[in-house]
């Protein structure tokens, strides 16, 4: 246990409050990671080092469950150790037409890479994913190379599906992914095993730890990152509370009147990151439009302002895409600002022209409180630009129907089912036009028709 010396009650209570709005995005992170790569138990598992194909859609009773499931695109998913070295993915030529991307993210849960159509295209590419210690050159056959400030790394895929039908060539493309360590890939001898780790068991999935709990969480993480220079100084101001990369630590032997301070602190910290969370930005037609919500780390700055921000994003949904690659749009206000409630009214979005993205545009219902899907009889969750039947006016404008019964067989193409209980609207805008990155596109807002 670390001696923290003489430091006022007030002073730990200061630096609790900053250091659990730091840790905050890497403990809920971390309670995914052991739920998906270690607890063996878990509904969610999915094991480490390699890639989980999901081979359907986000749904009501998809077993692993985070906020906003994406109902768009069917995802592979994996969590990769990289301290022995790296691993390299191999992804298969995609046809021109469809989406397909690859998300990075690392324990901080900065978004440290993406490939995919955006980026590099739809041709067939490997991809060397090495953390902070490799020190070696990309061989032959890699065409890119993705380096994390982490040595434990989160990996997602997503495949467009383009129409109801589609579900077995995207399993086809998926069946073409290779992951593998750079040993494998090269032929070579594979280097020495990285020592075992005895993981601490989260008290849930999501991982808050709102006490000066969260220290010991937060001393086995830091070992498993590398700190840049620019907190060295925030990690020392920390080290004063007994926050340190390995160290120890017992909040029980921890003096009553210290303890207390830093359970305030973090009390106070917790508070800011709700507070964020349900004021992301200033609304527009009754939609949030985050647009610095996600990024590597040069976008998640490391000032105060920052990782407030990289915390409430977290919290909000954590492992969101950055706006270039995905925007998302959430209301759960109509555009006169009251609360969407399927038990009371019926709603319609009236378009002039779709949203303007490159990709593909989306509409999901959620639960407004817990952002889950809502099992609903008709089973249908989304309506999609691409959606057969889709019905547009002949000057291209667009109206989806939002209400819990069918509006009619010849209207059903454009009806999105909402609950029986307040709800919310994500729009997934993948690969978005300029106008709507500089929020010169406004959407419309959500209107009450009875």
């Amino acid at each position: 246990m670390i001696d923290v010396g003489v430091i006022a009650p007030s002073e730990a209570c200061a630096i609790a409050e900053e250091a659990y709005v730091y840790a905050y995005p890497m403990l809920m992170g971390y309670g995914f990671f052991h739920a998906q790569a270690i607890d063996t138990r878990s509904k969610m598992h999915q094991g480490m080092n390699r890639l989980h194909h999901f081979r359907q859609l986000g749904g009501p009773a998809f077993l692993n469950i985070i906020p906003w499931i994406n109902n768009d695109t069917p995802y592979s998913a994996g969590w990769l150790d990289l301290r022995a070295e790296p691993f390299v993915l191999s992804l298969p030529r995609f046809p021109a037409h469809r989406f397909q991307d690859v998300q990075l993210i690392d324990l901080y849960t900065h978004n440290f890479a993406f490939f995919g159509t955006r980026v590099n295209g739809n041709e067939a590419t490997s991809i060397l994913i090495a953390g902070p210690d490799w020190q070696g050159e990309p061989p032959a056959g890699v065409e890119h190379v993705a380096r994390a400030e982490t040595r434990l790394v989160k990996i997602v895929t997503r495949i467009l599906l383009e129409h109801p039908d589609d579900a077995a060539a995207i399993h086809v493309l998926e069946d073409q992914y290779r992951l593998e360590p750079l040993s494998r890939f090269t032929g070579g001898s594979a280097p020495q095993a990285a020592a075992a780790i005895e993981f601490p068991v989260p008290t849930a999935p999501k991982l808050e730890a709102r006490s000066a709990e969260f220290i010991r969480y937060l001393n086995f993480l830091l070992p498993l990152c590398s700190v840049p220079a620019s907190e060295q100084a925030l990690l020392t101001r920390f080290a004063r509370i007994g926050i340190g990369a390995g160290v120890p630590f017992d909040p029980d032997r921890l003096d009553p009147p210290l303890r207390e301070a830093i359970d305030a602190g973090v009390a106070a910290a917790y508070r800011k990151i709700v507070a964020k969370a349900a004021r992301l930005d200033d609304r527009a037609n009754g939609w949030e439009m985050p647009l610095d919500l996600r990024g590597n780390r040069e976008r998640m700055a490391g000032d105060a302002a920052g990782l407030l921000r990289r915390a409430a994003a977290a919290l909000y949904a954590i492992w969101g895409v950055d706006a270039e690659e995905g925007l998302y749009m959430v209301a759960d206000v109509d555009a006169n600002g009251d609360v969407l409630d399927g038990g009371r009214h019926r709603y319609e979005i009236r378009f002039d022209g779709p949203p303007p993205v490159h990709a593909f545009w989306s509409f999901t219902v959620y639960d407004a409180k817990t952002r889950l899907l809502v099992e609903h009889p008709s089973g249908r969750y989304a309506v999609r630009d691409r959606d057969p039947g889709l019905q547009r006016d002949e000057g291209g404008s667009l109206t989806l129907i939002l209400q819990h019964a069918s509006p009619g067989k010849a209207r059903e193409a454009n009806w999105l089912p909402v609950p029986r209980q307040p709800f919310q609207v994500v729009a997934r805008l993948y690969w978005p036009k300029q106008e709507l990155l500089a929020r010169t596109y406004l959407p419309p807002g959500i209107i009450v028709v009875e």
